[in-house]
């Protein structure tokens, strides 16, 4: 049910095709520029939700669907705080967390955020990408709306 009701959501809103861009300079050439996502096979179809709600302690009011997945950053040391979210019965439910996780970035790479649920517990390691790396990321429901977008350097 939540799905369908997201993917409505997505169909009215205009897609966000690139990263979110976070540094102030919005001419900095892209091939010095790394990404973070949380977007990812380990979320997709799965029972939980994530976002990027801060960079460097700076929260983020992205626009577009799709923009609070993935995010733009200048080469360096960086901290992101990440919001999980468990959706029970379709629902997103109360149970939520943040997570902040450091990562020394390197220009043309991306960097993806993947969650470890245990018992009662969960985890983030971050998975460095080859530079230059075709990571594509999904965006809609399969049959529906998918779309499937690069980040570009």
């Amino acid at each position: 049910m939540f799905r369908i009701l997201f993917c409505l959501l997505l169909t009215g809103c205009a897609l966000k095709s690139s990263p979110y861009i976070t540094y102030s300079d919005k001419n900095h050439p892209l091939s010095d520029t790394s990404v973070f996502t949380v977007t990812d096979e380990h979320i997709v179809g799965s029972n939980l939700l994530a976002s990027i709600v801060a960079v460097d302690g700076k929260r983020l009011v992205p626009k577009g669907a799709g923009s609070g997945f993935w995010v733009r950053v200048l080469p360096g040391e960086h901290e992101f705080e990440i919001l999980y979210q468990l959706m029970d019965n379709g629902l997103v439910s109360y149970k939520f967390t943040n997570i902040k996780v450091s990562v020394a970035m390197n220009p043309r790479r991306i960097y993806l955020a993947q969650p470890s649920i245990t018992d009662r517990s969960l985890s983030v390691n971050v998975k460095e990408l080859p530079e230059n790396s075709d990571y594509k990321m999904p965006l809609g429901l399969k049959g529906i709306n998918y779309q499937e977008f690069s980040a570009e350097f």
